[in-house]
């Protein structure tokens, strides 16, 4: 099967380097794109805790507006081994909720109330585990 890529490989590697190319440290005001819960693997601390995975993209810097960053909620979970509900990180998804300015109500977190909503992220870096730097959010808010 021959598939249209509609660019060479040496083109196609540029445009790679130029995404994965970290942004510099700063403070960025960014737009919630999406929310993907997920689970930790099995290598992780707490294999099967579940998660959330945010999508936010930068919105006030010319240079850097549309750049892509990931920021990572634990949920509380039922801990198997001790039977009790672990709540440990809960704090980054309530200093999320803080930076939006939405609190959620009761028990429950609907996920698509948050969509489209605007925050502020300091943005750092480190190197990642292929060796290359590359951005993290520091913190929300």
């Amino acid at each position: 099967m021959e598939v249209n890529i509609g660019l060479d490989f040496l083109a196609a590697e540029q445009e790679a380097e130029e995404a994965l190319k970290p942004i510099p440290p700063f403070d960025y005001t960014f737009q919630v794109e999406g929310i993907e819960p997920k689970l930790s693997g099995l290598t992780s601390k707490t294999p099967g805790r579940p998660y959330l995975n945010w999508t936010l993209s930068i919105i006030n810097s010319p240079e850097y507006s549309g750049k892509k960053l990931f920021y990572s909620t634990p949920l509380p979970y039922h801990n198997p081994s001790s039977g009790k509900l672990e709540t440990s990180g809960i704090n980054f998804l309530v200093d999320m909720c803080k930076a939006l300015g939405r609190p959620w109500q009761g028990g429950t977190f609907q996920t698509e109330l948050y969509i489209g909503a605007v925050g502020n992220a300091r943005v750092g870096q480190r190197v990642g585990q292929n060796g290359r730097p590359q951005n993290q959010v520091d913190s929300v808010f």
